[in-house]
């Protein structure tokens, strides 16, 4: 619970200090704020699978239950997180769409992969905990993150044909 505690009191304090002094980026930057979801939903992924090969490759027999129970408990205090910053992250998305233009930049890739590590760590947690209500949200959510993948494919090779898609927007010279 205190590493939830501290994880979220850092990045709550982070945001209110870059909201109070200083205003949000660029529109053409706005997608980087999503890529913060990607290293918790890998970190997740990776527990799960840490845990998978410690527990094929028991060499001296030992009795893992406690490190699987801790490695649950981390994995769920990380997803709370992602959820936590995933609500954020639409907030702060929204505004830029409700209030300013939202125009299409090779940095749209960032919307990609958080959405997709986050279904495939849901896939691990479904197998884990034998949760079978947890199978439909994980096919929305990979469809989800197939659909994401093919409009920005589509907006990247639409940009590559007009010659778009390698200018730097100016918030980034």
């Amino acid at each position: 619970m205190w590493m939830s505690f501290m994880l979220t009191f850092l990045v709550t304090s982070m945001i209110y200090s870059r909201l109070k002094f200083h205003s949000l980026p660029a529109p053409e930057v706005a997608p980087s704020f999503v890529i913060w979801l990607a290293p918790v939903g890998v970190s997740i992924i990776a527990l799960n699978t840490f845990w998978k090969v410690l527990d094929k490759n028991n060499l001296f027999n030992w009795n893992l239950d406690f490190v699987h129970s801790f490695i649950q408990i981390i994995s769920s205090l990380y997803a709370w997180f992602w959820v936590w910053w995933f609500v954020i992250t639409l907030m702060i998305l929204s505004y830029y769409l409700i209030k300013k233009s939202f125009p299409f930049t090779l940095g749209w890739w960032a919307l990609v992969f958080p959405v997709a590590a986050f279904g495939i760590w849901l896939k691990f947690l479904s197998i884990d905990l034998s949760c079978a209500w947890l199978c439909p949200v994980v096919w929305f959510i990979w469809l989800l993150a197939i659909t994401l993948w093919f409009i920005v494919f589509i907006k990247t090779l639409k940009a590559i044909y007009t010659k778009k898609a390698f200018r730097r927007p100016k918030v980034v010279k």
